[in-house]
């Protein structure tokens, strides 16, 4: 409610007591309505938290992901070389009828 301050020298005793007491009661209104603004904004800040935390979970659970691949991929390159070669000396031998002693 705006007052003028022409309205505000006019008035009584009791109509200024009523109107700081509306005041008072928007204020405590607002204050309250802060409050529970408050509350949400530290809920929301607790969700993002948490999310900011899952994320870099899930970020070094890829990063270890990526790593397995490629030690696996480094280990299996010799061991194709050699199974590559193992085959090729097993065919040799069977073609050279090599008997066991």
């Amino acid at each position: 409610m705006k007052v003028s301050k022409e309205e505000l020298l006019k008035m009584t005793k009791e109509e200024l007591i009523a109107l700081v007491d509306q005041a008072e009661a928007i204020f405590a209104e607002s204050n309250v309505h802060a409050a529970e603004l408050v509350v949400e904004l530290e809920e929301k800040n607790k969700q993002l938290q948490e999310a900011q935390d899952h994320l870099i979970h899930t970020e070094k659970l890829a990063s270890i992901g990526e790593l397995a691949a490629g030690v696996g991929h480094e280990i299996n390159n010799p061991l194709a070389i050699a199974i590559g070669y193992l085959t090729m000396f097993k065919k040799s031998l069977d073609k050279s009828n090599i008997v066991d002693p």
